[in-house]
């Protein structure tokens, strides 16, 4: 098994030096532009912390990947998020290969169990993305994995770190409280409150946005007569290893399939860690399933439970059937690092120095709707302490002075530029400037 190993060790290395290579790339994920980047560089500019109106709703949120964001912002910009993401990844797979250990397994499924989790494509495209995900789960796989062995302040701690990113791990605290029979409320409460009492402050809302009237109306009012329809739940539960297996953009693997199977195999076993491990992994799939939209950014915390759960059961089966799962995860992975390889070339002309951040975001602007792209780099004319007014446009990490969205804006504050996209002439408040190759439309008030 020396060289399966080897085959194995190669194909992770070579996604970690692609993933390292596109965290260089400048961010286009719609969720990282809109506020995770954006709402850490207002701070920086001595915005401050909420943002009322309708763009940066998300903005009193539990932000504590938006926290350690800002520095890595101000000394790195987007690519000290995306290393963070990046070194999450491979945190996760640390952990894997201790949570394989413990079910006494040897090194060979511990490899397997981490080629199955990092091999993915979502996975993957997270590593060198600056979304929040990966760090979520870092907290809250430690976090139920600590619970498993009753280590209850520090599953606490951990479960209350990764509300503090997502308020998704609601579901992790309700397993780390099954597990510790409540132990772990305490802390987790603890560390979690300051969060509540942010929002509360803000909003008079301690969950806001999440049950104000403009949601209820614009996503619950249309997602509980289709989404929760009992035949459409029904549906969606008996097709499971299917629908982990389509390709999206959220696509997880070619094998994703199987990881719900044997995770249903896992429960029959004597091992009391296995059968928590696949009952956990189970729980995360009914969690994504009933979350809408269904996207499979949902299912990575508990994705390293689906991948130790398949390796547990491979490792039951004979040699010889052992050897046809582990030649399928290969065949998997290869096919995700044939993936990884593309999305490299394309990105190649940027990181060889031959594009410019604009030149590069211009290339891709139909993937980048309502977002500021200075294609042309007019900007670089209009004076850098002007006061500036954005509208019609939703996207706005990349804009390089400090400004002030129509959502926001202080209607007493006289502004000197209006940065805006799609008014008719006739209807411009004043001279219009410039019209880039995008459509944005600078205008002096």
């Amino acid at each position: 098994m020396g060289k399966v190993t080897l085959i194995l060790k190669t194909i992770f290395f070579s996604l970690v030096i692609l993933n390292f290579l596109n965290c260089f790339v400048p961010e286009t994920g719609f969720d990282a532009i809109w506020y995770h980047l954006t709402l850490p560089k207002l701070f920086l500019n001595g915005q401050g912390w909420y943002f009322p109106g309708g763009l940066l709703y998300y903005s009193s949120l539990p932000r504590l990947a938006d926290i350690l964001f800002i520095p890595l912002i101000k000394y790195l910009g987007y690519l000290g998020p995306k290393l963070l993401q990046f070194v999450s990844g491979l945190v996760i797979c640390r952990i894997i290969t201790l949570h394989v250990q413990k079910l006494n397994l040897n090194k060979l499924f511990a490899w397997v169990a981490v080629i199955s989790f990092y091999a993915t494509w979502i996975v993957s495209w997270q590593s060198s993305s600056s979304y929040v995900d990966l760090l979520r789960s870092v907290f809250e796989y430690a976090a139920i994995l600590a619970a498993m062995f009753s280590l209850n302040l520090i599953s606490g701690i951990l479960i209350g770190l990764a509300l503090g990113v997502k308020w998704q791990a609601l579901v992790g605290l309700f397993i780390v409280l099954y597990l510790t029979r409540c132990r772990a409320w305490p802390c987790s409460f603890m560390v979690f409150l300051p969060w509540l009492i942010i929002s509360w402050h803000f909003t008079k809302n301690p969950f806001y946005p999440l049950n104000e009237s403009f949601m209820i109306k614009t996503q619950l009012d249309q997602v509980i007569p289709n989404f929760y329809h009992p035949l459409q739940v029904f549906l969606r539960f008996i097709t499971a290893p299917v629908f982990l297996t389509r390709p999206s953009e959220d696509f997880i693997s070619p094998i994703a399939g199987l990881f719900i199977i044997t995770s249903f195999l896992s429960l029959l076993s004597s091992n009391k860690l296995a059968r928590q491990t696949g009952l956990v992994a189970i729980l995360g799939v009914f969690t994504l399933l009933l979350t809408p939209p269904p996207s499979t950014r949902y299912l990575l915390p508990y994705l390293p439970f689906l991948t130790v759960s398949f390796v547990y059961v491979i490792s039951k089966l004979s040699q010889q059937y052992q050897k046809i799962f582990i030649i399928i995860t290969i065949f998997s992975a290869s096919i995700i690092l044939a993936g990884r390889l593309i999305i490299l070339s394309r990105n190649v002309n940027f990181l060889l120095g031959r594009q410019t951040i604009n030149q590069y975001l211009t290339e891709r602007k139909d993937k980048l709707p309502d977002t500021f792209i200075d294609s042309d780099d007019f900007i670089k004319q209009l004076p850098s302490d002007a006061n500036y007014l954005i509208d019609n446009l939703h996207n706005l990490y990349y804009f390089p002075y400090k400004f002030d969205h129509s959502s926001w804006a202080d209607p007493s504050k006289k502004y000197d530029y209006l940065v805006t996209k799609g008014v008719a002439r006739k209807n411009l408040p004043g001279i219009l400037l410039h019209t880039n190759s995008v459509g944005i439309q600078f205008i002096k008030l």
